[in-house]
């Protein structure tokens, strides 16, 4: 009896190490990013926001160059994200694309968008002026 419940500890152990390690890289899919829009212009800061197929933290990569800055947003605990840049230079032309990951660092990266600060409308591919878009480059 009592070699038969070591036996039973030891494959319920087993099984469940299995089970945290297929966990672990059954999730080595990275959050897919949608629906990224500027939600505010002004002539020095921009609001971005964006949604994500599964809980993500936030990151925004920018600059008057496509070599970005940063801007984060730590923990992944949610599928809605909104980040400001802020102390920007007025009526520039900055690049910017998105990044979100889960909590097992997978990571998506949005495509790179363009937006002109200060201005009330941008242009998106395909759709003309269109209010509160940004544009891809």
């Amino acid at each position: 009896m009592r070699m038969r419940t070591k036996v039973l500890v030891l494959v319920v152990a087993i099984f469940s190490v299995a089970t945290v390690a297929y966990a672990q890289t059954a999730s080595n899919v990275p959050p897919k990013i949608s629906n990224v829009q500027v939600q505010s212009n002004s002539p020095s800061s921009i609001t971005i926001t964006w949604s994500t197929d599964k809980n993500a933290d936030a990151l925004v990569n920018y600059g008057l160059q496509p070599d970005y800055g940063i801007v984060r947003q730590p923990g992944a605990t949610t599928t809605k994200h909104a980040i400001t840049l802020d102390k920007l230079l007025p009526n520039e032309v900055y690049h910017f694309r998105v990044v979100s990951a889960d909590i097992n660092g997978n990571q998506g990266i949005s495509a790179d968008y363009k937006i002109q600060t200060g201005k009330s409308s941008t242009e998106t591919p395909g759709n003309g002026a269109k209010q509160g878009s940004a544009t891809t480059s």
